[in-house]
Parts: C-alpha cells; structure tokens; sequence
C-alpha cells in the first residue's frame, strides 16, 4: 500500500515539472508574409464589401410602350407631333433604342432635352441613349416629306417595334381627299396603325387646293419698325449745379435710319458713340440728325451713346429739383434713370412720368467718370416723349441736435448758376458750398454731435 502511495506522489511530481517547464520555454514566432500594399488593400476591401444578393437581368433591356402620334395634312408632307413611352429594364448598362427611322425626307423640328438620357441620330434613325432604369415619357415634332405623283401625295413612317402604336391624321376636307388605308375616322381624325413597322398615308388635292397653291405668292416681310429695346440713362448732379447726363440706347431696326434727338434745356450735347466708335454730329435749335447704322451687314442692332453736361442753380437748405433727359424720334419699351445726388439732402420723389424703382442696372458706358454721392433708381417703360422727374430735398440732419437756446443768425447766399460760372474750379467750388450749407445748419439752432 506504501509503495503505490510513493508512486502516485512520483508522478505528481513529475506532472508538476512538466508543466513549469512548458511555460518557461519560449513561444515560437508568429508567422510572417510580405504582400504588396495593393494587394493588402485589395484584400481590406474585400473583407468590408457587403454580400450583395443581385438582381436578376431581364432578358430584354428596354421596351418602347407606347407611340402615339398626331397628323396635320400639309400641301406635299405630314405635320407629325408624337408623344413616346419607353421602358429602360436594366440599370448601370448603356441601352440604345431606335424609335424612327428617319429618311431624306424627315426633319426634325423639336426634340427635348433629357434629364436621364439623350436622343441622337445616328445611322438613319433616332434613338434613346441612357444607362438609367425606369420610364421615359417625351414629345417630338417633325416633318415627313410626301412623294407627289400629280394632284396624289403618299407618305410613310418606319417606327421602331412598340407595344401600342397609332396615327391619327387630320386634314381639311374641302382640300384635300384621303386614300384608303386608314381603320376609322372620327372627331380626332382619320386613325392609321402600322403594318410591319410602316404607316402609309395617301390623299389627293381636291381642285380648289390646286387653285389655292397656284394663286400663292411669297410675301414679303414687312418693314422692321425702328423702336429703342432699351434705354439706360446716368445722371451726376453735384452740389454747384452741374449736371451730367450719360445716355445709352440698344436700338433695333432694319437698314440705315435716322433718329432725331431733342436735348434738355440748359444741356450740351458734347460726344455721340455708335456702336462704340465716335461719330461727328451737328446741334441745330436744340436737335441734333444722327445717321444710325448696324453693328454688321446683315444685323438689325446697334448701340447710340450720348454725353451731356449743362451748369444749373445750386442747392439750397430745401427746394426742388426738375430733370428733363433727352427725347428721341423712336419709341422706346423701356428706359432706367440712376441719379446720382449730393450725400448731404435727403431726397423725396414728388412727380414726373419716371417712377422710382429699389433696383438700379450696372451699366458700363463709353464715357467712364466717377459718381459719388446718394443712389437713386427710376424706370418708365413705353415712352414718347421726353422722360422725367421732380425730386423734393431738404438738408440731411441725422447726426445733429437742436441748439434752440443760442441760435446764430447769418446770412447764407445760394451759388447761382452766373456765381459758378465765374467761381473757382469745381473742387473750391465744392468745398465753398459744403461749408456754406453747414453754416446754414448752425445758424437753424442745429449742432453736429
């Protein structure tokens, strides 16, 4: 019994050795690849892309449902409008489907454009190019010649393989008599389906037809009525009285012309521009003769620019102020006045045929200046005549306070218009008036805070 106890506690013992053993002798090294880093990637993408259960392909990648098609009996040719469905059953692949066959005497004359596809001509025929799933529905206009044996016209379509496909044709009976060949005829007209992919249509004229087309002429096209498109017009008006005026006007006309301009009292007429180039002028009575042309032979267009500038009275504490631009011989759709005023006054519109607008054009003219001061936007459209405007102002007190306990009377003399013509040049001229305007408002009791 002692001696089988001995042999258990033996190879306990020789177990426990063993195990310390194991555990103290070193692990093996892991193993190690060297792959490319394409091909590490490649295999990272693998892993993370998602089972994908796919779609079964159908066996036909597009259909073309529906063509319904309407018809106008022209002399010699059909006046086609049709309306089309087609089916796209297969997404990611590019599908072609032919819908017309198109011969030397087709012409198309409306296609639409597409959000998910195009159509192109393309060996003879018309076809839907797009890789998109799902249903396509538009409308094309087109005109298919007739072949003209004597007083009879036959004409033929070649469509494209559709599921519902049908012509209805309407003519004027008391011109023309339709062949045999169509199925009914009713409010919408005679009703033709195609027979292997063709519809032929056949009619005659009738005698009053042919006296009609005899007794045609061409007519001639009627003489362009000379009219400003339009007219776009800058004023810069300056403290000591000045005015200058820049007009522009898109003209629109036919051959050579003559426009007359009447100017604006108390305005000079110093440049003419047409069509960008300068061009000499004669002022006779306050009028001036301009000879107008296009831009190019053949062209109905042409861009007239006018410079003025005039010496006015000045501005006062309060008043009014009347402008009066230049009237031309020629109607004008619309004009737009920007006037452009002395930052000191506030400005109220009182009158005029010109009415003020919050929008005022950028408009870049041939005569480049400077025009600093408030921004104002009129516009009146059909005009005859000279346009115009009445603009109440009185002196811009924000930023002043009433100082009614020590007001201090002086004398404030207004620049006249013989005053700026004999008074220093234009920037003395301004900086007197400045000064002579904040003298006026110290002496209403107003102080500058």
């Amino acid at each position: 019994m002692r001696s089988e106890i001995t042999i258990a506690f033996v190879c306990l013992a020789m177990v426990f050795a063993s195990g310390r053993s194991l555990a103290q002798a070193p692990s093996k090294p892991a193993a190690v690849a060297s792959l490319p880093l394409e091909e590490v990637l490649r295999l990272y993408r693998q892993a993370d892309r998602p089972s994908h259960i796919h779609a079964p392909v159908a066996p036909v990648s597009a259909t073309v449902d529906r063509m319904e098609l309407k018809a106008r009996l022209l002399d010699a040719a059909l006046d086609i409008r049709g309306t089309f469905q087609v089916s796209i059953l297969n997404d990611g692949a590019w599908v072609r489907v032919p819908l017309i066959q198109l011969g030397p005497g087709s012409h198309l004359a409306e296609v639409p454009r597409l959000k998910r596809g195009v159509l192109l001509v393309e060996e003879g025929s018309l076809w839907l190019l797009t890789r998109e799933q799902g249903h396509y529905d538009f409308d094309l206009a087109w005109v298919e010649d007739a072949k003209v044996t004597g007083e009879t016209r036959q004409a033929q379509l070649k469509l494209a393989p559709a599921t519902v496909a049908r012509l209805s044709v309407q003519h004027d009976a008391g011109l023309f008599t339709l062949k045999p060949g169509f199925v009914s005829v009713g409010a919408e007209g005679a009703v033709y389906y195609p027979k292997a992919g063709r519809l032929a249509v056949g009619w005659a004229r009738s005698a009053a037809a042919a006296e009609r087309s005899e007794q045609a002429v061409v007519a001639e096209r009627p003489q362009l009525e000379p009219v400003v498109r339009q007219a776009d017009i800058s004023v810069v008006a300056t403290l000591q009285g000045r005015r200058i005026v820049r007009a522009k006007y898109e003209l629109s006309f036919a051959g050579n012309q003559e426009i007359l301009c009447d100017l604006p009292d108390g305005l000079v007429l110093r440049r003419v521009h047409l069509n960008g180039l300068p061009v000499a002028f004669e002022v006779q009575e306050g009028r001036v003769t301009l000879q107008v042309a296009p831009r190019r032979a053949g062209d109905e267009t042409a861009r007239l620019e006018l410079l003025l500038d005039g010496q006015g009275e000045g501005f006062l504490l309060s008043g009014r102020k009347r402008f009066v631009l230049p009237s031309l011989s020629w109607g004008i759709n619309q004009v737009r006045v920007s006037l452009h005023m002395p930052r000191v006054f506030n400005y109220r519109w009182t009158g005029g045929s010109l009415a003020p607008t919050s929008k005022i054009a950028e408009v870049q003219y041939a005569h480049q200046i400077p025009t600093p001061g408030k921004s104002l936007g009129f516009r009146q459209q059909l005009v005859q005549g000279a346009p115009d405007l009445h603009l109440d102002y009185t002196v811009d007190l924000a930023g002043h306070y009433f100082d009614g306990l020590n007001p201090r009377p002086q004398s404030i003399k207004s620049v006249t218009s013989t005053q700026a013509a004999t008074a220093e040049p234009v920037e003395g001229a301004q900086v007197s008036v400045r000064a002579e305007t904040q003298a006026a408002v110290r002496t209403s009791g107003w102080e500058g805070e």
